[in-house]
């Protein structure tokens, strides 16, 4: 969380940032919105997030309770070593439960916008 105020106090332009729930999660997430950033971090399929019903769910049991096989949507990344890399991407809605609610993310009206996405292969899932 330093490393990000010493960069922005250094005048480096940034909307958004990146990270990885190994290194960061919801404290992270909440200090960089504190400083007017938005966030985005992978997550493993244990992480805990808030469907639009308040309920908790771990993120592999959301996805396989909501999504349909229809919903996915197949995308190419890139031509690897091992022939074209194809993945099925989805995405679902869930409560900014840990945005600070100084920053107008409060659940509710104004509140900011948090979005699970998931990647699965295509032959293996």
């Amino acid at each position: 969380m330093a490393i990000v105020a010493v960069v922005l106090a250094a005048r480096v332009e940034a909307r958004w940032f990146a990270g990885d729930e190994v290194y960061c999660g919801r404290e992270l997430c909440q200090g960089v919105r504190v400083l007017g950033l938005g966030c985005t971090v992978r997550i493993a399929a244990a992480y805990q997030v808030t469907a639009g019903s308040c309920r908790r769910w771990e993120a592999r049991g959301l996805i396989h309770k909501v999504l349909r096989p229809g919903q996915w949507m197949r995308m190419q990344t890139r031509h690897g070593t091992k022939g074209t890399r194809e993945y099925d991407w989805a995405w679902l809605d869930v409560r900014p439960d840990d945005a600070p609610a100084e920053n107008g993310n409060a659940v509710g009206a104004g509140a900011g916008m948090n979005v699970l996405v998931a990647r699965r292969h295509r032959y293996t899932g």
